[in-house]
């Protein structure tokens, strides 16, 4: 099959247009091996028009994905914003012609991410553009951010055909996956007309229209190309504007570690956020929001609860496995692995080094009977097939730092340098004996140890396959009950940490606090691909993610750090905080003076995971409620149930599209419900000397289903906010 392609993009010269894609033709996803498509001239607005001619076979690629990308003189590459396209190769069709329209960074680009593409806005959806529906065909596409699931957009114009300018008779367009809207027409004798058109939104229930905003309210014209019986033609628009509406969601911010449920064994597990989901469904909410899952072993410590200190950008914390899921066949050792995590899951707080131990002594049970078994589902090797790149690199780490009992890889003899060939030969499910003996590093040891070494790699693959799958699952279930999953991107990894390990070059000698420095200059130039391949990684379980700087670059190292994250939100397609034109504020504990006005494109908190709670903040400074500690040492104060809706109901009502108010903070809104001790509901105080990061819900998670009193209030603040319901 023949496929044409064609976009106009407004390029610069000296830069050059790519097709990166599903195909080898595209280069399987990876830029360097992406089409380079030939440029054929400007037209009177300046922009050029870049095409390319390919021949694919229709019988082995079934669905084909592509998106363009531009690349500067200097290699820098910008992605087209949006989720790129894909198209049904129909083998009955000879010919698809695609004239597309760049995806261009617009105000309207955060709605073309996936929490309003599939979450919010998502409905009943063809995932792919399909062919050969008529013959002669023309397909008109169109890109329309923002749509209600109570809308569909209608295409309408001159002419009987297209419903002469009247929406209700206009033609129907269907929904596709991303927020596209497709019309199928036979242009069967039409050839050399001009159709005269304008999209409209369609409320499905009031018939209320709405036309398209156009420069110079001028309507949109197509010449009918020539299109032969078996060939398609498709006529892309780009985010369609229609006015502005100024939709907000509300949501809920709770560590996964945080949460405690009746299934819970000492700490919250990803099963458990699916509680969370269906409370925040019940309230009206749309968001939950999660701090970073990554991997935190390092000291094999308390030290190691804090969720910010990740030894991996990209390994998932084992903690957060969901035992309730599993089980072991021996019923004896079952059965007092069972009475463990009630003990645990009496317990007030988290008590890390306790469940760190007793989590790992028994996956590693569950692992030795069922590990070979799981390896050979179909499933796994989807997930190797993704992830083999990090993943293998990743379990090799922790093996070794198991093995020396320390992070610290200067300390691990022969393997303190990384060797890719030595992790792709543990990763594999068998190591031969021949080819350890031979290696130049595996020579030195016995054949016990790189045994060992081998079984342990093994069993973190197995707990990262499993922890994916979880969290796979658990993401379908958000978008089953319209919730998007919301995460922080933790910018820094340790000095010690899987990537310095892998990646010496990215990183500087020198560290702050235990962290590694940025080469900046380094990352740049392999354009950043470090990055993004976090961002791929992290979008099989976010939608939404926050980028917060910290102290990661120097004032000269700016630049390029702002350089990075457009590149970085149009490759994962996720809503990307941090490129310019999102603002994070804490509120009510800003000052007035520097917090005068909420920007619409951003996000408000009632109170962070290091900060105090609304409780503790409005209670010293209000001092209605006061009390003392049980050794008289120490005053303490609190807030009134009443304070405490006051100022949740003023942080509802704010201009902002995301208002984020923590568990701790929705529960303080019952006098019932809210915890006696205020001061104990502080996730970290960065400030004071312990640490260690060890808040737990009061009450199981499943009460806040039936807590009838507090949800009807949150239903009612919610929908009083004028935020989604």
């Amino acid at each position: 099959m023949n496929i044409f392609f064609r976009v106009r993009v407004n390029t610069k010269p000296g830069e050059e247009v790519f097709i990166t894609g599903s195909s080898p033709l595209l280069g399987n996803y990876y830029p360097d091996k992406a089409f380079k498509m030939e440029d054929a001239g400007q037209n009177s607005a300046g922009e050029t028009l870049w095409e390319a001619r390919l021949l694919f076979d229709s019988l082995k690629e079934r669905v084909l994905f592509y998106k363009y990308f531009v690349k500067s003189t200097d290699g820098t590459i910008t992605y087209e914003v949006g989720g790129g396209r894909r198209l049904a190769l129909n083998s009955a069709t000879s010919k698809i012609e695609s004239i597309d329209h760049w995806q261009e960074y617009t105000e309207e680009a955060p709605f073309l991410t996936d929490p309003f593409a599939h979450v919010f806005y998502g409905s009943t959806y063809s995932p792919y553009t399909q062919t050969h529906n008529k013959n002669y065909e023309l397909i008109i596409r169109a890109v329309v951010p923002n749509v209600p699931k109570d809308c569909r957009i209608v295409l309408c114009g001159e002419g009987k055909r297209l419903g002469n300018w009247r929406p209700e008779h206009g033609v129907k367009m269907a929904r596709l996956k991303g927020l596209k809207w497709i019309a199928s027409f036979s242009t069967e004798g039409l050839e050399g007309q001009t159709w005269k058109y304008k999209l409209a939104m369609v409320n499905q229930k009031t018939g209320e229209a709405i036309f398209e905003t156009l420069p110079e309210d001028k309507e949109r014209e197509f010449l009918i190309p020539k299109i032969g019986r078996n060939e398609t033609v498709i006529k892309e628009h780009s985010q369609v504007k229609f006015p502005p509406a100024k939709r907000k969601f509300s949501g809920c911010v709770v560590p996964i570690f945080s949460i405690r449920t009746e299934a819970s064994s000492g700490c919250g597990c990803i099963e458990d956020l699916k509680t969370i989901i269906d409370w925040t469904r019940k309230t009206g909410m749309k968001v939950v929001e999660i701090l970073p899952v990554n991997d935190t072993a390092h000291n094999f410590s308390g030290a190691d609860s804090n969720p910010y200190r990740c030894i991996t950008s990209l390994g998932i914390n084992p903690l957060y496995l969901s035992l309730d899921l599993m089980s072991l066949t021996d019923k004896q050792k079952e059965k007092e692995a069972r009475k463990e995590m009630k003990s645990l899951n009496r317990r007030a707080t988290v008590d890390y080094e306790d469940l760190y131990y007793f989590k790992k002594k028994y996956l590693e049970d569950i692992f030795a009977e069922r590990g070979k078994k799981d390896a050979a589902h179909p499933d796994f090797y989807k997930f190797l097939n993704e992830h083999r790149d990090w993943v293998y690199g990743y379990a090799l780490f922790s093996a070794l730092r198991d093995t020396y009992k320390t992070a610290d890889f200067t300390r691990w003899d022969s393997f303190s340098k990384y060797s890719e060939d030595i992790s792709q030969a543990f990763g594999g499910r068998t190591l031969s004996k021949t080819y350890a003996a031979a290696h130049s590093v595996l020579g030195r040891f016995n054949w016990e140890t790189i045994q060992k070494i081998h079984q342990k790699t093994q069993f973190y693959i197995w707990l990262q396959f499993h922890l994916f799958s979880q969290l796979n699952d658990m993401i379908k279930y958000a978008h089953s009950n319209g919730i998007a999953i919301k995460g922080e991107l933790q910018m820094r990894v340790l000095k010690n940490s899987v990537d310095t390990w892998k990646f010496p070059h990215l990183f500087k000698a020198e560290s702050k606090d235990g962290f590694a420095v940025f080469n900046w200059k380094a990352l740049e130039e392999e354009n950043y691909m470090w990055w993004k391949k976090r961002m791929r990684v992290m979008s099989w379980y976010l939608d939404i993610y926050s980028i917060s700087q910290e102290d990661v670059c120097t004032k000269e190292e700016e630049p390029l750090y702002n350089k990075m994250i457009p590149q970085l939100a149009a490759t994962s397609n996720m809503m990307g905080w941090g490129n310019g034109w999102e603002s994070l504020r804490l509120l009510p504990m800003s000052k007035a003076e520097d917090n005068p006005e909420t920007p619409y494109l951003g996000t408000v908190y009632s109170s962070t995971p290091q900060s105090k709670t609304l409780r503790m903040w409005l209670g010293e400074k209000n001092k209605t409620i006061s009390f003392t500690s049980e050794d008289k040492k120490q005053t303490f104060f609190d807030a009134t149930q009443q304070e405490c809706i006051a100022e949740i109901e003023s942080i509802l009502k704010k201009d902002s599209m995301f208002a984020m108010v923590s568990i701790q903070d929705w529960m303080s809104l019952d006098s019932k419900l809210r915890s006696r001790f205020p001061y104990s509901e502080r996730i970290n105080n960065p400030e004071g000397k312990d640490q260690v990061w060890k808040y737990r819900m009061h009450i199981n998670a499943e009460s806040l289903l039936s807590a009838d009193s507090l949800n009807s209030l949150i239903s009612k603040l919610i929908t009083d906010s004028k935020r989604e319901e």
